[in-house]
């Protein structure tokens, strides 16, 4: 299993049952002690093997994919994706914006097909090369430290805490 994300240290709790070689696999917990959050995304949508997935919105001629959970319990807003920040396509953006972000779009929330309610459990996946060639391939970005950042993608798993409607790989994205 591989280090867990600096952006995940706080929101999540490892599985490395779950994990093999090279990936990291949690699930969401806040640090209130909470598990249910509200999903939210940056808007877009397409469907998917016969399901509807958030996806990458292009707004103002900007391409943006954020995901965050929002905890039920103490409101308290975990990112747990933003192709801006994570992943080797958040290297390369920042590098291409002197190391600042773009303004952030809004959010919407995701509704539960079955029962319409936005309380779900979360988990995810992280999937990242080997530190070898993390290293060799982010010319001295990555080191010892920080090599489980430049990771190549994400799946995140939900579902409804209110009726138990599951959503496998409702995120799925690639980040290189």
């Amino acid at each position: 299993m591989i280090p867990t994300p600096e952006h995940l240290r706080a929101c999540t709790v490892p599985e490395p049952a779950k994990a093999e070689q090279h990936q990291y696999v949690g699930y969401v917990k806040c640090p209130c002690g909470c598990d249910t959050f509200e999903m939210q995304h940056t808007g877009a949508t397409h469907e998917w093997d016969g399901e509807i997935i958030p996806c990458t919105a292009e707004i103002d001629g900007g391409f943006f994919f954020r995901i965050v959970a929002k905890c039920v319990n103490c409101g308290t807003e975990h990112l747990l994706l933003d192709t801006d920040f994570h992943g080797w396509d958040g290297f390369v953006c920042r590098e291409e914006l002197g190391g600042h972000l773009r303004p952030r779009p809004a959010l919407v929330g995701w509704p539960c097909k079955v029962c319409g309610k936005n309380m779900h459990k979360a988990s995810v996946l992280v999937v990242s090369e080997d530190k070898e060639t993390a290293f060799e391939e982010s010319g001295g970005v990555l080191d010892e430290t920080n090599w489980q950042e430049g990771f190549g993608w994400m799946n995140i798993d939900i579902r409804c805490a209110a009726c138990g409607h599951s959503h496998e790989a409702w995120v799925s994205c690639e980040t290189m």
